[in-house]
């Protein structure tokens, strides 16, 4: 019996035509599987079988991103990883351009973040010279994010060692090609 109760208020949560949009989130409303607009906080009717509308939070979230090592321009080798802190700011964009934004983001920021560093001086790279690196490496993300509705609020690096020992477990030769 419970779980013809159960089917029972599934079926009705997904064709009851009010749909809720909570304080934090922002949400986008599709007719006939179209773009129409964004709304904010508050009660909506819809039209089931036809419109659908998609609730996303728009607060805050920090992500981390792995450690990594990478090999810098001076020869050396660098491992780091780094906190971003993303707030949406175009929902539309977040949800249109990029399949999972949140995701997709973290690991834009991965890869940007290591291309930045590979190319920077390694005097760049001293601690009294890392304040306008991380500005610098903002930029670039707040840059490639932004086209996907998402703003930079914060970023950090959580680890930032020069020329640690590292211990490769794969042979960089196997990567080649074989001509």
């Amino acid at each position: 019996m419970s779980e013809i109760l159960t089917r029972l208020l599934d079926f009705l949560r997904e064709f009851w035509p009010v749909r809720i949009c909570m304080e934090w989130e922002r949400a986008n409303v599709y007719r006939a599987g179209r773009f129409w607009r964004t709304v904010g906080p508050g009660w909506y009717l819809v039209v089931p079988f036809f419109w659908d509308f998609r609730a996303d939070s728009v607060i805050r979230s920090t992500y981390v991103t792995s450690l990594q090592t990478i090999d810098t321009k001076d020869g050396g080798t660098l491992t780091f990883s780094a906190a971003v802190q993303l707030e949406i700011s175009d929902l539309e964009a977040a949800q249109l351009k990029v399949h999972a934004y949140d995701e997709t983001a973290l690991e834009d920021t991965s890869a940007l973040l290591a291309d930045v560093l590979m190319r920077t001086s390694a005097k760049s790279l001293e601690p009294a010279d890392r304040t306008d690196l991380l500005r610098k490496c903002r930029e670039r993300l707040q840059q490639e994010l932004g086209e996907y509705g998402l703003t930079v609020r914060t970023l950090r690096f959580n680890n930032f060692v020069r020329n640690m020992r590292v211990y490769r477990l794969f042979n960089d030769q196997i990567y080649t090609s074989h001509s």
